[in-house]
């Protein structure tokens, strides 16, 4: 199966911050979680942040639901591990990834991380970034008035 990758539309850092654009569609999950794999998090544990267990009433079975991309609107999670402290911010048509790297051997951090976000995802060209923000815009109606 191939390595389904982000999207990624900006990026930028003041040597310990770092944050990450990247534009929501199908791939968005399992990019999001290789990325975190990456940089050492446990995938059962970010795979785990997708659903939720529920009893059902009439039955006492256990369900398990997932969330789907376009469920995840105004949401804000944060992860941390010995490395790296990261928030991510989930928007109706983007994921934000603010990461802060840990001060022991920074610059091995900021290469690895690097390293994660471009095995992790793939740039959007300048015509596809016009085209995703061309899409993202209410469509003009056509009205005449009358007096």
């Amino acid at each position: 199966m191939k390595n389904k990758k982000l999207d990624i539309s900006a990026t930028g850092n003041n040597g310990i911050r770092h944050y990450y654009t990247f534009h929501k569609n199908r791939n968005t999950k399992e990019g999001f979680i290789d990325f975190m794999t990456k940089l050492g998090f446990e995938n059962e544990k970010i795979e785990s942040r997708f659903s939720w267990r529920e009893e059902d009433p009439k039955t006492g079975e256990e369900k398990i639901y997932f969330f789907g991309m376009k469920d995840l609107v105004d949401e804000c999670w944060y992860y941390q591990n010995k490395n790296y402290e990261l928030d991510i911010f989930w928007g109706k048509k983007k994921l934000i990834i603010v990461v802060r790297t840990k001060q022991k051997r920074k610059i091995d951090r900021r290469v690895e991380l690097v390293d994660a976000v471009l095995k992790s995802s793939k740039w959007l060209s300048k015509e596809e970034l016009e085209l995703k923000k061309e899409k993202s815009l209410p469509k003009k109606i056509k009205t005449t008035i009358k007096n």
